[in-house]
C-alpha cells in the first residue's frame, strides 16, 4: 500500500515535535531549578510549563490519526476491499444526533427550572 501523508498532517506532526522540544527544554530549566532550590523544587510555573508541554505534543500526535488528514483518513477507514462511511455521515447517525442533541435541551431546561427555584 501506497501511504503518504498530506500538508495538514505534515504540519501537525512537525508541531508535535516542536511542542515536543520545548518540553525538553523546559525539562533541563526544571532539572536546574530543583538542583539549586534549596527544597529541592522547580518553580510551580515552570513545573506546569513542563507537563503541559509533554501532554499538548502527545496529544497532538494522537490527534494526526483522527482528523480529517486526506490519505490518513481514508487508510484508517478501509477496512478489506471496502471502504467504510465516515462517522456520522448515515441517515440514521443524523437521527442518532438529533435525539441526542434533544436529550441534552431537555437536560439543560431542566437545570434552568431547578436553578430559577433555588433562587
Amino acid at each position: 500500500m501506497n501511504f503518504s501523508l498530506g500538508i495538514d498532517a505534515k504540519v501537525t506532526v512537525l508541531a508535535a515535535g516542536l511542542i515536543f522540544l520545548l518540553a525538553l527544554v523546559l525539562g533541563v530549566w526544571k532539572y536546574r531549578q530543583i538542583m539549586t532550590s534549596v527544597d529541592h523544587r522547580a518553580h510551580p510555573y515552570v513545573d506546569i510549563a513542563h507537563r503541559a508541554a509533554l501532554l499538548y505534543s502527545f496529544a497532538r500526535l494522537a490527534g494526526v490519526g483522527q482528523s480529517d488528514c486526506g490519505e490518513c483518513r481514508r487508510v484508517l477507514l478501509r477496512r478489506g476491499d471496502h471502504w467504510l462511511d465516515p462517522p456520522g455521515d448515515g441517515p440514521a447517525d443524523r437521527g442518532r444526533d438529533r435525539r441526542l442533541l434533544g436529550a441534552v435541551g431537555r437536560v439543560r431546561r431542566r437545570a434552568a427550572d431547578v436553578t430559577s427555584r433555588a433562587h
